[in-house]
């Protein structure tokens, strides 16, 4: 018989103590790859098989950070390097571009959509977004998760 999932998004305060603790475990287990999981449930005061009931039933929600793919649609004022320098902070945050599409110019502005692979990101995506934001030459910016 197969299983339905169903997920929701709910308030860190409705979460039991148990489920809190298990993504504590989780994140300590991630950030600290030497060390093994009856330390890390011992750390946190849960019980090993609470950890492995609740471990893949259990994450923290991020969209962002989830997303493997997202896109960057900006109308940008025409001078030459911008697109450079757009393409030096996504370097910079670790991703990875998948398209660049630019239309051609017109009344000195053009817009452009940029996909990138999140994947290997070791900024968030919000970070770069006001990274992006930051430049003098990016009038408007939206971005689409892909999921």
């Amino acid at each position: 018989m197969k299983e339905n999932h169903e997920y929701f998004v709910v308030d860190r305060l409705a979460v039991p103590a148990v489920l809190l603790k298990t993504l504590s475990v989780k994140k300590r287990l991630e950030a600290n790859p030497d060390m093994n999981v009856s330390e890390a449930v011992k750390r946190e005061g849960i019980s090993r098989s609470a950890f492995y009931k609740y471990k893949d039933m259990v994450f923290a929600y991020n969209s962002l950070k989830a997303a493997r793919m997202v896109t960057f649609f900006m109308e940008l004022s025409d001078v030459a390097g911008i697109l450079s320098q757009i393409l030096k902070i996504i370097a910079s945050c670790g991703a990875n571009v998948l398209t660049i599409n630019q239309n051609i110019p017109m009344n000195g502005k053009t817009n452009i959509s940029i996909s990138i692979d999140t994947g290997r990101m070791d900024k968030s995506v919000e970070h770069l977004e006001k990274k992006l934001n930051l430049l003098e030459d990016v009038h408007h910016l939206t971005v689409i998760i892909n999921q």
